[in-house]
């Protein structure tokens, strides 16, 4: 899939029906709850790193983004960590 690179997948995940089927697709349903909660992560702090600064997302050219609009993501990343990981871990901690 070059076009939508939300789609891209590894050799890990057979979503489509004409990937190439391996042995270990048969216990997907079993591995790839465990993947997925890593691939959340990869999705916030890489991909969107990524797709900003790479000339291209998919099979389309990207246009420089003006660098309010980066410090704004970056800013809202740190917020994201702040409240999924700081707060929640310490609330987690205080009900236990």
């Amino acid at each position: 899939m070059e076009y939508d690179p939300d789609i891209q997948q590894s050799a890990v995940v057979k979503i489509f029906p004409q990937d190439k089927t391996r042995s270990f697709h048969r216990f997907q349903w079993i591995y790839m709850p465990f993947i997925y909660a890593i691939f959340i992560p990869r999705w916030v702090f890489y991909r969107d790193f990524k797709d900003i600064f790479y000339k291209r997302i998919g099979g389309f050219y990207n246009r420089p983004y003006p660098v309010f609009e980066v410090l704004k993501m970056f800013a809202f990343k740190v917020f994201y960590i702040f409240y999924m990981v700081i707060i929640l871990a310490g609330l987690q901690s205080k009900l236990l």
